[in-house]
């Protein structure tokens, strides 16, 4: 490689003689090659999704999917954000999380911009999360699927526990549609305190999901019910004194739980001992 490099370039000699040495030309040669490996996957998804842009351009796409969304959600927000979402979805199932985030940013962002008065920003993470969240649902779900061979475990089933797991994440893009504080380009209290009030909020969801509550299976599912809306309200309602009142009624429902679930170890205890 170096020989036939030589007669075909020109190189200074003592160029030369140090790239024989350190045998350097080789190692770039290689990283070179290493790159253009990395890369060119990008560069197709790149030139492709300019194609789909100019399609959209050209055949007046996205304004119609405004015409849609405004329709169908009747001006509602919480509606269009929903189905902003679930395009994002769609978009995102098998497509690279880059690709799924422009065509979805150039259908549905102008919308929640030009005709729902959401936040540029905000409008534009809300998709990019909603896009990365293709992963997770099935019949993809790319992240279960690896989850499941890892675990040598039956993939149904894994979808299930990972979607209960990560339903905090599906509530996430509609909160900061209504918490624009979670996204502000501005780091403050507000921020903080806005942060804080969500995270509780999923953990209610997860609690509410996922805790294997002893009681009767009719109660355990009206208070599986009753904990994921109230985390799904913490989360999105944007008054502070809602959230903090869900919160409180979900610290309740947890310190009743414990205390119940003390009895019943005690009392089963005591039969024990007698």
């Amino acid at each position: 490689m170096y020989d036939s490099a030589v007669t075909r370039i020109p190189v200074h000699p003592g160029a030369a003689q140090y790239y024989k040495e350190q045998d350097a030309w080789d190692d770039n040669l290689e990283v070179g090659r290493r790159g253009a490996i990395i890369l060119a996957p990008i560069a197709i998804i790149l030139v492709m999704i300019s194609g789909v842009v100019n399609v959209f351009g050209t055949t007046g796409v996205p304004a119609k999917i405004a015409l849609l969304l405004i329709n169908i959600s009747g001006g509602v927000s919480f509606i269009a954000v929903l189905l902003g979402m679930a395009v994002a979805i769609v978009m995102g199932v098998g497509m690279p999380t880059v690709a799924a985030y422009v065509i979805v940013a150039v259908l549905i962002v102008p919308t929640f911009v030009a005709d729902f008065g959401v936040a540029s920003i905000t409008a534009h993470y809300t998709v990019f999360y909603a896009a990365i969240l293709a992963g997770i649902p099935p019949p993809v779900a790319t992240a279960a699927l690896v989850a499941s061979g890892i675990a040598e475990a039956n993939f149904w089933r894994t979808c299930g526990a990972a979607i209960k797991i990560a339903a905090p994440l599906f509530v996430l893009p509609i909160a900061f549609v209504y918490n624009p504080a979670l996204v502000s380009m501005s780091f403050g209290l507000s921020t903080v305190v806005a942060g804080v009030l969500v995270l509780m909020g999923g953990i209610t969801i997860i609690y509410g999901l996922n805790y294997s509550f002893r009681i009767g299976i009719g109660r355990r599912i009206g208070i599986r019910v009753l904990l994921s809306a109230l985390g799904v309200a913490v989360m999105v309602y944007p008054d502070a004194l809602v959230k903090v009142g869900g919160i409180a009624v979900f610290v309740a429902v947890f310190v009743a739980e414990k205390m119940m679930a003390r009895d019943v170890e005690l009392s089963a205890g005591r039969e024990v001992d007698q």
